[in-house]
């Protein structure tokens, strides 16, 4: 919910919106919003789609009324982890990945996280805008740039062969 991330169900804010309310819809996941802070925030399963998406969007519209799920308009990749109160075995980050708070990549942030929880989750960092910054280079971490239903495909063979990708583009011939 940054600031480059937009305010509108076509931009970048909003195919985040629209991919984490399908993840919770099609998997009973939690949906966090973050910014310069981050909260969890409420998926009705009786909404369609679309209509959840554009609440998820709405959830932080500060420049009219600051919510109670007003997070701000920074991008506080920290406070994913410091907020996150549960363990999880896959987190989805959907950002155009322009974090700027706290100056460093939330590694610390992230590994109090695993330690606290006694979890090593895979973490598909989706950059959406496809800027190639990566906020968590580690193990169990897929950067992956644009945006597709081909993701959800894309992550079943990742978790089975983290090098699958590197292997299929090795594969085509110039």
């Amino acid at each position: 919910h940054s600031g480059s991330m937009g305010v509108n169900i076509t931009d970048y804010v909003g195919i985040a919106s629209l991919f984490g309310t399908i993840l919770a819809k099609a998997s009973d996941a939690d949906v966090m919003i973050f910014g310069d802070t981050a909260k969890y925030v409420p998926i009705n399963p009786a909404d369609s789609t679309l209509t959840s998406a554009q609440r998820v969007i709405g959830y932080n519209d500060g420049y009219r009324d600051k919510s109670s799920y007003y997070v701000g308009h920074g991008t506080n990749f920290h406070a994913i982890f410091e907020t996150a109160n549960k363990k999880y075995d896959r987190i989805f980050i959907f950002s155009d990945m322009q974090g700027w708070i706290g100056y460093a990549a939330p590694t610390t942030t992230f590994n109090r996280y695993k330690t606290k929880y006694s979890v090593n989750p895979f973490v598909y960092s989706i950059d959406l805008a496809g800027y190639g910054t990566l906020q968590l280079p580690e193990n169990k971490i897929f950067c992956l740039a644009g945006f597709s239903e081909k993701i959800f495909d894309i992550i079943k063979v990742l978790e089975k062969d983290r090098e699958a990708l590197i292997k299929e583009i090795e594969k085509i011939e110039f």
